[in-house]
């Protein structure tokens, strides 16, 4: 891999990440404010390859939500409150955040808007194997996009229906991703 190779992929024209927050606000909010927001300090525009563990986000955005997707080893993901930081410090705003485990079959996601939490669904896959797949948490009225759970092949792509059925433009561009880089929590 080359010095200038980002440290994320995209793939079908998504990012590939585990864990996403879609975010539709006005006006728009800064990167440095998002990172302040989601506890993130200590950052660092781009990536030094002597340095693969660190933690990374990445943004970007379309024409009316701006993304924020987690790098592969959950670490904005484990802070467990970054949605409800970003909906207190815009209470207005409409936040749709999603996240797939990586070695089962679980996903969950949230959506804020009106100012208020309007919908919480969350799957768990106790035995690994999505036999069952157990019902967690089935808060407010389903969104655009959601069916049966025995129709959903893929959780990523299921999520992103979702998210594209709300409004955002799910397709991501590789030039207009912006990497941070942090020192996670231990």
């Amino acid at each position: 891999m080359s010095d200038d190779t980002p440290p994320f992929r995209i793939r079908n024209g998504h990012i590939v990440t585990s864990y996403f927050i879609f975010m539709r606000t006005s006006p728009r909010v800064a990167d440095d404010a998002l990172l302040r927001v989601l506890g993130i300090d200590f950052v660092r525009h781009g990536w030094d390859r002597k340095n693969a563990n660190e933690a990374r986000v990445f943004i970007t955005e379309d024409d009316a939500w701006i993304h924020i997707a987690d790098d592969l080893r959950y670490h904005l993901w484990h802070r467990r409150d970054a949605v409800e930081a970003l909906h207190r410090f815009r209470p207005d705003a409409t936040i749709f955040a999603c996240s797939r485990g990586d070695c089962d079959y679980s996903f969950d996601f949230k959506y804020y808007d009106d100012g208020r939490l309007l919908r919480h669904f969350e799957v768990a896959d106790p035995n690994y194997n999505k036999r069952p797949i157990k019902v967690i948490t089935d808060l407010g009225t389903p969104l655009p996009g959601e069916k049966p759970l025995d129709r959903i092949e893929d959780e990523m792509n299921y999520l992103l229906a979702i998210a594209e059925s709300l409004g955002v433009n799910t397709q991501h561009r590789s030039g207009a991703v912006r990497c941070y880089a942090y020192d996670a929590p231990r």
